[in-house]
């Protein structure tokens, strides 16, 4: 098999050799997918030309390429003798649908859209019991594919920015979503085994703040139809970008229903809306195992399985060409239908010559913008502009970051779980710096095409995250008082008559600003040395087994500082006591805004020389000169000298869960430490 566009055609590399297809060339005219290709295949073949692609021998290609492109890149597959299995949606148009099918036709080839949403294991469950008539005809169904992806109208798929940086994505900048039908109406046209043949839509122009067009167009809005099958029944097919991405899926038929909600699947049996509702877990077999490491749900694996099992085997797979134009029309006439009003339209058959006649010239579309322009003007200043797609991936992240936290605090005295909301604030602290650099460098961007689609998108996503709040001077010492503040607002928490003091979760400090360390001034003949990567497992085994009575080796100190998130030798720190022998250590840990102190560590014969404070100031040292602002720890409530040592080092506590003021006030009175009264 070859793969003609590599960005989501990298996906299924892995998926394609557990079932005997080898990929041995690829094509792409992105650079960046080109290098991935080489570096994922070595032995591989690839190009930029479509022509020299398509003339190497191989068998099949895996149609990948934008998404307006399938259609007439699959005819030219077909053309040069290759078995086609095609990326949703299979074409563009009705006029390029009627050419793929007698492309298909003439060829004799094997053509089948690869539709991957049909395949999780409850829809296939579903199916077959559909099959065997348990839940009667399709009555109605309510399928949707809420998906949230503004982020991909500014980077590849692999969530690098697109360049150059001035053009936008060539297709998911623009296309309107009802062309996009496919993940939510496949599903039930699998389940059921009926056709679509009627579909009608409402217009809907209100949109999310930070997409490119205003227009009803586009992915920023949602998109639902009402599409009528053969059988009569009814189905809402919901496409859309909205603020609560996630799947319900339903199916009412006349003997039984069935709801899939966050991927459990319920039944309601016995043919009345009063029936209990029952859990299913549908059985896995060796092969769904197998699909459950691949994507989508699995999908990605059988919808390679069903074209690998045509091919090698001649049983026809549920997406060949004419059940691809069943799937692909009902989005090109729901757009049709919105902008006409609301006007029914019909799904032609294209299986029927007469049906396909009267489409043959049909060339109904949104119109295509240049990607390149759409942003900003071919006038802009390019080498200026270029920074955009990079600047609004950035800017995006510290949007959600940010409003995911502050908004979730307004509710925060009426949520079930309100430490929800302390773990959203201190992963948005944990990445201020990277907020503040989005947003500074979204602030230098204005003013580069006053008017522009580009210049709008930036003000209305900057409009998402309070600016002044995160850039003032002092702005992380105030979040964290708002932080703490709301910590203290946890409901009160007192252990029952009897009950233990929990152990967990683990205590929480944190230090902010490292402008007053005292002077690092070791116990006479000690020294202070740096890591060495695997060759300190030794000892660092010795000194933490030893501190926490714990039997520990070389694979634990792999786990838990060789692969931990910011471990560099540098940043690891042991001291050494005058006969060589590393006695104590401690790491300068966290990879984003804010450091974390891992694994302060001390012999027990080394004690009572306050090598535990020593090696916890370097780490200290080592935050201030990487410009960091704050660092946190954890600890447990048994460890009174390590709280003792954290006070003195300046670490105040936190509270991230209900139990922790109990447990503070405790230590309080147990240490004489009244700053831990909070």
């Amino acid at each position: 098999m070859g793969g003609w566009g590599l960005g989501r055609g990298l996906h299924i590399v892995k998926v394609a050799q557990a079932l005997n297809i080898d990929v041995v060339a690829g094509c792409d005219t992105n650079p960046h997918f080109i290098d991935a290709f080489r570096e994922a295949i070595p032995e591989g073949r690839f190009t930029d030309n479509a022509e020299a692609f398509l003339g190497w021998d191989f068998d099949a290609v895996l149609v990948a390429t934008y998404c307006p492109a399938h259609a007439d890149h699959s005819i030219l597959a077909l053309e040069a003798g290759k078995h086609v299995l095609s990326e949703v949606t299979a074409f563009h148009t009705c006029a390029e649908g009627v050419r793929l099918v007698e492309a298909v036709e003439r060829s004799g080839r094997v053509y089948q859209l690869g539709e991957n949403y049909p395949w999780s294991l409850p829809n296939r469950w579903l199916a077959q019991r559909w099959r065997s008539g348990y839940f009667g005809a399709l009555q109605y169904a309510e399928y949707s594919y809420a998906h949230d992806c503004l982020h991909l109208a500014y980077t590849y798929i692999d969530g690098t920015p697109v360049q150059p940086g001035y053009a936008v994505h060539n297709w998911r900048s623009w296309l309107p979503w009802h062309h996009y039908c496919t993940h939510s109406l496949g599903p039930v046209m699998v389940i059921t085994g009926e056709r679509p043949v009627e579909v009608v839509a409402l217009p809907g122009t209100v949109r999310l703040p930070g997409h490119l067009l205003e227009s009803p167009d586009g992915l920023g809005g949602m998109a639902p139809s009402l599409v009528r099958f053969a059988n009569g029944g009814l189905m809402r097919n919901l496409m859309g970008s909205s603020t609560l991405d996630g799947n319900v899926q339903r199916l009412y038929g006349t003997r039984a229903a069935s709801e899939i909600r966050d991927r459990r699947l319920s039944i309601r049996p016995g043919g009345r809306g009063h029936s209990p509702s029952l859990e299913v877990q549908p059985r896995m077999g060796e092969l769904d195992r197998l699909a459950a490491s691949t994507g989508h749900g699995g999908g990605d694996f059988w919808t390679l399985y069903h074209f690998a099992n045509e091919l090698f085997n001649g049983v026809s797979g549920p997406f060949g060409v004419h059940a691809a134009a069943d799937v692909t029309l009902p989005g090109i006439q729901a757009y049709r239908s919105a902008l006409e009003g609301g006007r029914p339209q019909p799904v032609p058959d294209f299986r029927i010559l007469e049906e396909r006649d009267r489409h043959r010239g049909d060339d109904f579309a949104p119109a295509r913008p240049d990607p390149t322009t759409i942003a900003f003007s071919a006038r802009v200043d390019r080498e200026r502009a270029g920074a955009f797609t990079g600047v609004m991936k950035r800017l995006l992240a510290a949007a959600d970051l940010w409003q995911e936290a502050v908004h979730a605090a307004e509710c925060f005295d009426e949520l079930a779980d309100p430490e929800q909301v302390l773990r959203l604030a201190d992963r948005m602290l944990d990445r201020l710096r990277e907020i503040r650099a989005a947003l500074t460098d979204a602030r230098s961007l204005l003013g580069v095409e006053s008017g522009s689609a580009g210049e709008r998108v930036i003000r209305e996503v900057l409009g998402r995250i309070d600016a002044e709040r995160v850039l003032a001077p002092g702005s992380r010492q105030r979040l964290l008082k708002w932080r703490n503040d709301l910590a203290l607002r946890l409901p009160a928490w007192e252990p029952a008559a009897g009950e233990e003091l929990p152990a967990q979760p683990q205590l929480h400090m944190r230090r902010v600003g490292f402008e007053t360390l005292p002077a690092l001034e070791l116990p006479e003949g000690f020294t202070l040395r740096s890591g060495r990567g695997e060759s300190d497992a030794e000892s660092w085994c010795r000194i933490i087994g030893a501190s926490f009575a714990e039997a520990l080796g070389a694979e634990d100190f792999r786990k838990r500082i060789l692969e931990k998130q910011g471990y560099a030798p540098e940043r690891h720190f042991f001291i050494v006591d005058p006969d060589g022998l590393d006695c104590a250590t401690a790491g300068a840990f966290g990879a984003n805004d804010e450091g974390y102190v891992h694994y302060v560590g001390t012999l027990p014969s080394h004690g009572g020389r306050k090598l535990g404070f020593w090696v916890s100031l370097a780490v200290l040292y080592c935050f201030r000169d990487r410009g960091l602002p704050s660092c946190w720890l954890t600890t447990d409530d048994v460890r009174l000298p390590a709280l003792k040592t954290y006070h003195r080092l300046g670490f105040e506590p936190m509270i991230t869960h209900r139990t922790h003021r109990h447990r503070w006030h405790r230590l309080a009175e147990l240490l004489g430490i009244d700053a831990f009264r909070i």
